[in-house]
């Protein structure tokens, strides 16, 4: 028995019987099991003392702390609430109780609760800085700051008093305040590895990818079990563009909490930007698994199927987004990205419509829609939207690069690569950057100056598909070349690509075994490269037929006469029409190789006038006409031409347009021979649209159409209405082909037209590797090096009644 006027507790020692103890002893016992982390024997003894004396304080605090550290918050809260009712007046048990209330996710009981403890004692700190927590975790900013500045004049010497007032300015964007409060959190414990993280979190925002990496790495280094820090560096090594470093510090944060469904969604991105995009859609779907209410994880499953190619199922994700956050502009952004892929233009307008009345303002929002802006051709709107987010945000390595390819697109190339270098003296080693202007120096016939940037970037760039393509464009391959041995390497790694990715690869193997003469292999490449191509883009040639038959059903011979001089007068444009591949690039590059002629490119002007000032009528015709010339004008910049090409193939179905708009525009008609036109078709990595060229039979089938619209125009047309060369005779006779071509177009003679390959205009096509080059004739009967291979595209041209010689 206890001694007389003692309270006592019966207690069981581990591998002892239960045997009676003062009550100071058992909790002095318990007391010291708390503290050494022997919290099983500390709870069963907390327990013992309060059966011999129900409500014992300050038992049942200690016993609510320790289950609050357990997890067990439901019974930590029952405790807490036995504490303060024992002890009304003990600021301490209230600070406690709310503590336990704020994890239960009961913010306004917390609240008041704290609001006790500060009635009762206004000095305890503890009581303010769990509170800013609160009222944070309610995203009340504002009266978290003031809360948290009022516990760091109580607590001056508390980094956690400290570290609440940082998150609490992050919060509201005062970047600037926060990154003082992280630095006086450092100044009291320089071991703060969370300090350092909120630091990096901080710089981030603003842009300052640098600095955040130098603070990143130092928070991983003190806190290497925080996944958030290994997560906060990541993020910035992603803006970085050091892809596979920022997937290593994504990985650890998810090693650490398995269950993180950010750190899962963020490892998913970060495979897209390497285009891995199998793996990404399994890390999406295990963010979607631990979040399945985010919509943001919906949105990185819509961009991992979409680099799939597999966009039914990327659209089923970014409306299921929408369906969650319909006033979030971004899964808009996302969708119109989709529909633009598929082609659906018009949706895809309707769609970037909604998400511009949303007013897009984020970094990654204004990237995506400048990506859908050029999808559209609207390249000046798209840098438009480059420009705003790196001036809301900050200059980083993919809106600089995307920049840089949008003035390329614009046919503003030198101003792309000011873009790159000044991006590059910040940032020498990023891959995004270096490849950006390797594809801006091909693009305007700087090859040697691509080459030695490829060579002397090996170490950066020697894991992304694209290196060894452009690897491509300046050298020609050997059986030895560790290059070639390389990209034979990457041929196992097709089932983690994209349908893009392993098209490229097998693009770039065809190209190599030509070079070495291995046409067997050469051609069984091309063929991969084409199926993984068409592997999520289904071919409908009859959808194509039908809209070239719907034209000749509209373009009449008696419509085409009643609008005989309604259309603008102008003699600017030249259009330059055919299949692709026929030789229309080579034919601009010989116009726009005199000094009174800017050559455009391919031009969407004509679908942009269509939208922006059709449909044609009498009242619209001139109009749109207008239209057109004052858009191709203004390509031109700072030239005064008196011609204008527009190389744009796909307009030989719009001759009846043109001819209604601008009856005074030169047409020329370029032709080849079909087999050699269609293999050029079919070894050609086409960015966007040609589906057809994937499918020997498809192509068969649309040439055919595209001979049948051609004639529909001969024989509706009055002669002379448009001027047809062939490809082999402006090869084979080059000066003379040269000459015709300017004469038709009206202008004087130039010698400079003699040397199209000298030019350095941007080259925006297909064809840009040929036409830097002197004139060649090795591609004319190319075909028959493949001639085996290729009878089911001769088979199917017969079919139609097409006669191959």
């Amino acid at each position: 028995m206890s001694a007389a006027g003692e309270q006592s507790a019966e207690i069981e020692k581990e591998g002892e019987q239960k045997h009676e103890v003062t009550l100071d002893e058992a909790l002095k016992l318990a007391q010291a099991h708390h503290r050494g982390g022997n919290f099983a024997i500390a709870d069963r003894t907390y327990r013992d003392i309060l059966r011999a004396v129900p409500d014992h304080y300050p038992t049942v605090n200690l016993l609510a702390a320790l289950l609050f550290q357990r997890g067990n918050i439901q019974e930590a809260a029952k405790y807490g609430k036995i504490a303060v009712t024992v002890e009304p007046e003990n600021a301490g048990c209230w600070s406690n109780y709310a503590a336990i209330l704020s994890s239960d996710a009961r913010y306004d009981e917390a609240l008041e609760a704290y609001d006790q403890a500060i009635g009762i004692d206004p000095e305890l700190s503890e009581s303010y800085i769990n509170k800013a927590h609160t009222l944070w975790l309610l995203e009340r900013y504002e009266e978290a700051e003031d809360v948290a500045s009022q516990a760091t004049l109580l607590a001056p010497d508390k980094p956690q008093a400290y570290i609440n007032l940082g998150i609490a300015l992050a919060s509201q964007n005062k970047m600037k305040e926060a990154e003082d409060v992280w630095a006086q959190v450092i100044d009291l414990d320089p071991e703060s590895g969370q300090a350092y993280s909120n630091w990096c979190n901080a710089l981030l925002v603003q842009g300052e990818l640098l600095e955040a990496r130098e603070k990143g790495v130092k928070a991983t280094e003190l806190a290497s079990q925080d996944y958030q820090a290994f997560n906060n560096l990541g993020c910035v090594l992603k803006g970085l563009g050091e892809h596979p470093e920022a997937l290593d510090a994504f990985k650890k944060a998810t090693d650490l909490k398995p269950d993180y469904a950010e750190g899962h969604l963020n490892t998913a991105k970060t495979l897209m930007g390497l285009e891995r995009y199998s793996e990404a859609v399994v890390a999406a779907r295990y963010g979607i698994s631990f979040d399945k209410d985010s919509a943001a994880a919906h949105i990185v499953m819509s961009q991992a199927q979409a680099g799939l190619g597999a966009y039914d199922e990327a659209r089923l994700a970014a409306e299921h987004a929408i369906a969650l956050e319909p006033e979030e502009p971004l899964h808009y952004l996302t969708l119109a990205s989709i529909l633009l892929a598929k082609d659906q233009h018009d949706e895809a307008d309707a769609v970037l419509n909604k998400a511009l009345a949303l007013n897009p303002d984020s970094p990654d929002a204004l990237l995506l829609l400048a990506e859908v802006r050029k999808g559209l051709d609207m390249l000046d709107e798209a840098i438009e939207a480059l420009d705003k987010a790196m001036a809301l945000y900050q200059e980083t390595p993919p809106l600089l690069a995307e920049k840089a390819r949008t003035l390329m697109y614009a046919s503003r190339v030198e101003e792309g690569l000011e873009v790159m270098d000044k991006a590059l003296q910040m940032w020498p080693q990023n891959s995004t950057l270096l490849l950006t202007k390797v594809e801006l120096l091909l693009t305007i016939n700087r090859k040697q100056e691509a080459g030695e940037l490829l060579e002397s970037s090996r170490e950066y760039l020697d894991q992304y598909p694209a290196y060894y393509i452009h690897l491509g464009s300046y050298k020609k391959y050997t059986e030895d070349d560790p290059d070639f041995i390389k990209l034979q390497s990457l041929e196992p790694r097709f089932s983690e690509m994209g349908p893009e990715s392993k098209a490229s690869i097998n693009f770039g193997l065809f190209d190599a075994y030509e070079d070495i003469g291995d046409y067997e292999k050469a051609f069984a490449h091309l063929k991969k490269a084409n199926d993984a191509k068409k592997e999520h883009k289904p071919i409908d040639v009859e959808i194509f037929n039908s809209a070239f038959d719907k034209k000749k059903s509209i373009f009449t011979r008696e419509m085409l006469e009643q609008y005989e001089g309604v259309g603008f007068e102008s003699d600017v444009p030249v259009f330059i029409v055919g299949m692709p591949r026929s030789g229309t690039t080579l034919t601009e590059q010989i116009i726009s190789s005199h000094p009174d002629v800017y050559g455009a490119g391919e031009l969407h002007d004509l679908n942009n006038v269509i939208r922006e000032l059709g449909p044609l009528g009498f009242d619209t015709a001139a109009v749109m006409g207008e239209g057109y010339v004052r858009k191709a004008l203004a390509r031109a910049r700072d030239m005064d031409p008196k011609r204008v090409t527009d190389k744009m193939p796909g307009n030989f179905s719009n001759i009846g347009l043109i001819r209604c708009i601008l009856p005074q525009a030169k047409i020329i008609h370029c032709r080849r021979n079909p087999l050699d036109n269609l293999l050029s078709c079919y070894k050609q990595n086409f960015a966007v649209g040609h589906y057809w060229s994937y499918d020997l039979e498809a192509m068969a089938s649309h040439y055919a159409a595209y001979r049948d619209v051609m004639s529909y125009w001969r024989e509706i047309l009055p002669e002379g209405s448009f001027l047809e060369i062939d490809y082999e005779e402006t090869v084979n006779n080059f000066e003379q082909q040269a000459r015709r071509l300017i004469d038709y177009v009206g202008l004087p003679w130039d010698d400079a037209c003699l040397s199209p390959h000298k030019q350095k205009r941007a080259v925006l096509t297909a064809s840009k590797d040929q036409v830097i080059r002197p004139i060649y004739k090795s591609s004319v009967e190319a075909w028959r090096r493949y001639e085996k291979q290729l009878q089911p595209l001769v088979e199917g041209l017969k079919a139609h009644g097409i006669e191959i010689s």
